[in-house]
């Protein structure tokens, strides 16, 4: 709905920086990456010091493992704004994901195990247990690749609880609740702080490890929180689509008191 909106107001004004921001990050994240990233390289050439977009660039690079790329993106927003936020936790995320890569390039026996087994296509599986905290015997097992971002998985937590109305929604990596250091949230037009979000950070750059334990707080409002469980990792090569639940545990409870179960 998101590509087909902006696609629309594209047709009226071709050459409105945001509005093709706007379409290639919808068309990159709807798996399209090579065209997303044609529309968002549009977008900057139009608007050069735009951080925005320049930001959005980075984030896309490093989702597909491109360091120099997203660390030139990230460095030019934090160049024209120091003191943005999100530019700046950007940036830091691909220092991260360097010297991660870097830690492993130390390893060459490990990666050449890894290839020879699987292939250049391997990607590592992330498995979550997502438990209600006020009810832990309704949980889902949700997997996820390394590559996909934060955002995805909330994606699939509302899809696997059958929830139909999207709310605002928040990540507490500390597994401390209203955390805001460790805070990964929704993009939100009305609030004023700027903050970390759960669409411009991959899972692999968290830094999770098997056991680790974090929050996960759907709509502000109602307040349904939930615990999630990182209980495994696994390398594959597969065709697969993912972000995919793959066991449920107890009848979903009603988005809202007032109607039926689920």
């Amino acid at each position: 709905m998101a590509i087909q909106e902006f696609e629309v107001a594209i047709d009226k004004e071709p050459n409105n920086s945001e509005y093709l921001r706007g379409l290639g990050w919808s068309i990159y994240s709807n798996g399209d990456e090579m065209r997303g990233l044609a529309y968002l390289h549009k977008a900057i050439d139009l608007a050069p010091t735009n951080v925005n977009i320049l930001t959005d660039l980075a984030a896309a690079y490093l989702s597909i493992a491109n360091i120099s790329k997203a660390k030139e993106f990230a460095e030019r927003a934090v160049k024209i704004k120091p003191q943005n936020t999100l530019a700046k936790e950007v940036l830091k995320t691909i220092h991260s994901f360097q010297k991660e890569f870097e830690r492993h390039l130390d390893k060459p026996m490990v990666e050449a195990s890894r290839k020879s087994l699987y292939g250049s296509n391997v990607t590592r599986i992330y498995q979550f247990k997502v438990s209600l905290k006020e009810r832990p015997n309704i949980w889902r097992i949700i997997e996820i690749k390394e590559n996909q971002m934060l955002s995805s998985l909330h994606k699939a937590i509302f899809n696997a609880f059958d929830r139909f109305d999207e709310h605002l929604y928040s990540f507490f990596m500390s597994n401390k609740p209203y955390d805001k250091e460790s805070e990964y949230t929704l993009p939100d037009p009305d609030r004023h702080e700027v903050g970390k979000y759960a669409n411009r950070v991959r899972i692999d750059t968290l830094h999770l490890q098997p056991g680790q334990k974090f929050l996960y707080l759907f709509d502000y409002g109602d307040e349904w929180w939930h615990e999630v469980e990182l209980i495994g990792l696994r390398d594959e090569v597969s065709r697969r689509k993912y972000p995919r639940v793959t066991k449920r545990h107890g009848k979903s409870p009603s988005q809202y008191a007032d109607e039926g179960e689920q």
